[in-house]
């Protein structure tokens, strides 16, 4: 059952002894913040319990906030079952990715998420697609008394990156007062978002030059479209996550509406990724590939030798989304 209400958080934590985490695969600030801070909370709540976050590496931007936290990369098929999980940020139960066997094991399962495509798949479902982050959701249901500095810095990064610094249309004046509340907290919230969302390396401007390089307008330039290979990767010494703020970049290209860049994430496997400016819903497109996400960002994975197949299939989606 899906639930837009709190879900009474403290109390499903103290009725287990054991606490599994984890949220979806290539973690951005959202899953990293929102899975973080609950480690920490969860802690705070029940000392004595068990607790585990599964989670893939986190982007080196902000890998600090999971330094002191002992993160399982891998699950362990010969652990008893948890007597809770919880998944954050994750709106398609297969991204849980390695983490998934754990979910399954699970005694109980809770899901708190923000994005639209989500089914509700856990025994208690929190899904609000209006909240800007997963992270905003999580802040309201912790009890202040067990929030300290970094669960909040934790949450300010999520709801600082999943809302695009307060830009995006799901920043709410609600979101503005969670945020000012996180911000009583000891950490500099400005130097967070400078560093863990504006600053980029050097190897992360050159591709995203050639991403620029590589790009081209569609649809009487309401759409505009780029892709990078494996090669291109390489010659820059990147890696997938020195990716993500290519396409936000692109759709704000003027007169553009719509932002589609592809990259070849292994050898006949493509990631796409989806925006919007206004009105176009992405959650749709991608959801026809097999994908999912919010109504302004979105994604989907293709398996074919290269972008020609998927843009077939995707701008013809994108059309009738700008023509609706």
């Amino acid at each position: 059952m899906n639930n837009t209400d709190l879900i009474q958080l403290d109390r499903i934590i103290r009725e287990a002894g054991s606490v599994a985490i984890s949220g979806h695969e290539h973690p951005d600030g959202d899953c990293a913040g929102s899975t973080t801070a609950l480690y920490w909370y969860v802690k705070n709540v029940c000392p004595e319990a068990e607790v585990d976050l599964y989670l893939e590496k986190i982007p080196d931007a902000y890998a600090y906030i999971g330094e002191d936290i002992p993160i399982r990369h891998s699950a362990d098929s010969e652990h008893e079952p948890y007597d809770l999980f919880i998944s954050l940020d994750c709106g398609v139960l297969e991204r849980l990715g390695f983490a998934l066997p754990v979910f399954e094991k699970a005694r109980k399962t809770v899901c708190i998420d923000h994005h639209y495509s989500n089914p509700g798949y856990a025994d208690i479902n929190r899904i609000c697609p209006n909240a800007s982050s997963t992270s905003e959701l999580l802040a309201e249901e912790m009890d202040p008394q067990y929030i300290n500095d970094e669960i909040a810095r934790d949450l300010f990064l999520g709801i600082s990156h999943d809302s695009g610094v307060f830009q995006y249309p799901s920043t709410s004046p609600k979101t503005h007062r969670i945020a000012a509340n996180l911000m009583e907290y000891d950490f500099n919230a400005s130097d967070l978002i400078t560093r863990t969302y504006y600053e980029r390396t050097f190897e992360q401007q050159k591709i995203g030059a050639q991403a620029i390089e590589n790009a081209f307008l569609m649809l009487d330039g309401r759409v505009i479209v780029s892709m990078i290979s494996m090669d291109e990767m390489e010659r820059c010494h990147v890696q997938p996550q020195d990716l993500d703020a290519i396409v936000a970049g692109m759709r704000d290209t003027t007169g553009v509406e719509c932002a589609a860049f592809m990259y070849e994430k292994a050898k006949g496997e493509w990631k796409v990724s989806l925006r919007s400016r206004t009105t176009a819903d992405m959650s749709a497109v991608a959801k026809a590939c097999g994908g999912g996400g919010h109504r302004r960002a979105s994604g989907a994975t293709f398996y074919t030798d290269g972008p020609e197949e998927i843009m077939r299939k995707i701008i013809p989606l994108i059309e009738q989304q700008l023509d609706s």
